[in-house]
């Protein structure tokens, strides 16, 4: 009888032992489970916030201050202009510019720009064709063949690291167009010429201009220059001679002027 009770005290030691473990394993699993969880989350919202976080590179000094037209590439699938990552892209960018506005020589400039855009905004009898978003300082201008081109006034440190972004192409710089002069081209004529004055008829017949400036090499001019150049004096005080046997003097081309004077002045016969 004394060995019945017995095993009976140890099965229920045993029993007890193994409550007691089992209770204690299944909070430590769901804390582990939790903090794997919590862990998790913890990195996925850093990798976030490094993500959404834009900071300048290292200061290079290859651009320069000026408005730039930003080409953003876009992928067949998404929307235009207005998709969420053209949205990222000018968040990032504008935010870019708050952080580092110690960096422009002209700061004066932006601030025009957020004016502008506050006046703008303000304008309710104006309609846009496109929607610039909540940014004053950059916005889309066009979307063409998967590219979304943004307009931004940026330093010359900001611009090598949006150069850097991952769904930037490139950055061109704004270009005026300038209308050409011919003063540099004149000068220069009469530097080489020593001509008291020069005349221009522009985009003059091929023959005209072949003869005011001779052969084109393009490594050398770049572009043919259409206009004819001559001394002011046209010729005055020049006598030339022609000797042709089939001389046409009818012809409207050699008829008489007020300052020029035409004539065969001797006939040869046989």
């Amino acid at each position: 009888m004394k060995g019945v009770y017995f095993y009976l005290f140890i099965g229920l030691i045993v029993n007890f032992i193994l409550i007691t473990v089992n209770a204690k394993n299944i909070p430590l699993d769901t804390g582990n489970e939790k903090n794997s969880t919590v862990a998790s989350e913890n990195k996925n919202e850093n990798n976030d916030k490094k993500e959404s976080k834009v900071s300048l590179n290292n200061k290079n000094e290859e651009g320069k201050e000026q408005f730039y037209l930003i080409y953003k590439k876009s992928k067949r699938e998404e929307s235009n202009a207005t998709n969420k990552v053209v949205d990222s892209v000018i968040d990032q960018i504008h935010q870019l510019i708050i952080d580092n506005v110690d960096t422009y020589e002209k700061p004066e400039i932006l601030e025009k720009m957020e004016k502008e855009d506050s006046l703008r905004k303000r304008d309710l009898t104006t309609e846009y064709l496109l929607d610039y978003g909540d940014s004053s300082l950059v916005y889309p201008i066009s979307t063409f063949n998967n590219i979304t081109v943004l307009y931004a006034y940026l330093s010359s440190d900001v611009v090598e690291t949006v150069k850097s972004m991952s769904h930037v192409k490139y950055c061109a710089e704004e270009i005026y167009y300038e209308e050409s002069s011919s003063d540099s081209t004149i000068d220069f004529i009469k530097e080489n010429t020593h001509w008291k004055d020069v005349g221009v008829t522009n985009d003059a017949s091929l023959h005209l201009s072949v003869v005011s400036q001779g052969k084109f090499d393009e490594s050398v001019n770049g572009k043919y220059d259409e206009n004819y150049y001559y001394p002011s004096s046209a010729g005055e005080g020049v006598d030339i001679f022609i000797f042709d046997s089939g001389f046409d003097f009818t012809h409207d081309e050699f008829s008489n002027t007020d300052e020029r004077t035409v004539k065969c002045i001797f006939k040869v016969k046989d």
